[in-house]
């Protein structure tokens, strides 16, 4: 870790939190935590994770499964996520993402885990761009998703997406 660098901990699954970043309860339940930088790194104001967050979605607990899985072929939601994105923090627009293309494919490290990775660039009706990510572990049922997060900032999530320690989770190893 590196100086002023934290731990975060949920359910046994631990990363890193970069100095100056801050981890939020996500919207969609008490699995879901987004992980925001400062707005002196965005360069304007955030606007939450859908938009300017890594959004980290644990597994789901025993009896409480919705089966998930994701799509990564289409990136449905995590490229139209990104209209937020071309309507943009400031000033609010009414621009929507017109195309994504799928730009990288593959596999990626989580830690020790390796995960299915894509890499979408999309484009808004404004002319503007923005390139959704995402890491998913399907037996363990964990992504990592980006929205429109700036490419500037593509290290220092890999970094935390290196840092996922699952040695404290009792849940399916995959």
């Amino acid at each position: 870790m590196l100086a002023g660098e934290t731990r975060h901990s949920r359910l046994g699954i631990t990363f890193v939190v970069p100095t100056g970043w801050t981890v939020e309860q996500g919207t969609d339940g008490p699995h879901v935590m987004c992980v925001l930088p400062p707005t002196t790194l965005l360069g304007r104001p955030n606007d939450g994770c859908a938009v300017d967050g890594v959004e980290i979605r644990l597994p789901d607990p025993p009896g409480d499964e919705w089966g998930r899985a994701l799509d990564l072929e289409s990136g449905s939601s995590r490229v139209w996520q990104g209209d937020a994105w071309c309507r943009g923090a400031i000033p609010r627009g009414t621009a929507m993402t017109t195309s994504s293309t799928i730009v990288e494919r593959g596999f990626r490290p989580v830690g020790p885990k390796t995960a299915d990775y894509r890499r979408w660039s999309a484009g808004c009706d404004n002319g503007s761009t923005y390139h959704p990510r995402v890491w998913w572990l399907p037996v363990t049922k964990l992504s990592i998703e980006t929205f429109a997060m700036p490419p500037s900032l593509d290290a220092t999530v890999d970094r935390i997406v290196a840092s996922f320690d699952f040695s404290g989770y009792s849940g399916a190893q995959g």
